[in-house]
């Protein structure tokens, strides 16, 4: 076993050199990095909402078959980008 200090103390690894997973775990596996990836570089942003819209989003994103904080982060930027297109597009250069 590897010794490593982290900021929370010494703990132990063990290399296990390489290992082969099932495609499906080897799929869950690589989906489940990406969103630690994606987390480690994101921001918490947070705000108060009345309950009735919310519970919209929620009725959505179910039947998308999705996490509701995933649609709004979707909608949100989608929307972001259509505004900033339009900005750009209203504006002549001089």
């Amino acid at each position: 076993m590897t010794k490593r200090k982290s900021k929370r103390g010494n703990f132990e690894i063990e290399d296990l050199g390489d290992v082969e997973l099932s495609p499906e775990l080897d799929k869950q596996v690589k989906e489940m990095t990406a969103e630690a990836d994606e987390q480690v570089d994101s921001t918490r942003v947070n705000f108060r909402w009345q309950k009735e819209p919310l519970n919209l989003v929620k009725r959505v994103s179910e039947a998308m078959g999705i996490p509701y904080q995933t649609y709004i982060k979707h909608v949100v930027y989608n929307q972001a980008m259509e505004d900033l297109n339009k900005i750009k597009n209203s504006t002549t250069p001089d």
